[in-house]
């Protein structure tokens, strides 16, 4: 059992998102691909308002968190505004476990309000095989959000 479970309805009424001017400018960090797919691995999901702030950006994400409630506020949240073209997965694992498909290197990685809670030397570590050589990892935290309305 998750140290979050039962709270996802309270996360996802009472958190607020993700600024627009945020978004934009994780959008921008990240490399844009001329061929292929834009890719976005969020860490710790919870609810999943990163990704929904990049909904459109990005063709192939995929949103990892270890309690399954979270995740399923997250699917009911983006599965319906979710882009045509655009892959999702949502995914429950541990960031400390959690292995990409093969070949599957992300443009942008973002830790959102759940770093605290990682093996962040484990974490790190990992992410050296799991981002692509041109690739962003973005850690973000209630204080660089900005205000949220």
């Amino acid at each position: 059992m998750s140290l979050f479970a039962g709270t996802a309805s309270y996360y996802r009424q009472f958190r607020p998102g993700i600024p627009e001017d945020v978004a934009g400018a994780l959008d921008q960090a990240a490399p844009h691909r001329s061929r292929g797919q834009r890719r976005l691995l969020d860490i710790g999901t919870g609810t999943g308002l990163v990704a929904e702030a990049l909904l459109g950006r990005f063709d192939d994400i995929i949103a990892i968190d270890n309690d399954a409630g979270m995740l399923a506020a997250a699917e009911s949240a983006l599965r319906p505004k979710l882009p045509e073209g655009t892959r999702l997965s949502l995914v429950e694992s541990a960031a400390e476990d959690f292995v990409p498909p093969a070949g599957w290197k992300a443009d942008l990685v973002t830790i959102c309000r759940a770093f605290h809670w990682l093996d962040q030397t484990a974490v790190l570590a990992r992410l050296d095989d799991q981002v692509a050589p041109d690739g962003v990892v973005a850690i973000l935290g209630d204080s660089c959000l900005g205000s949220a309305s």
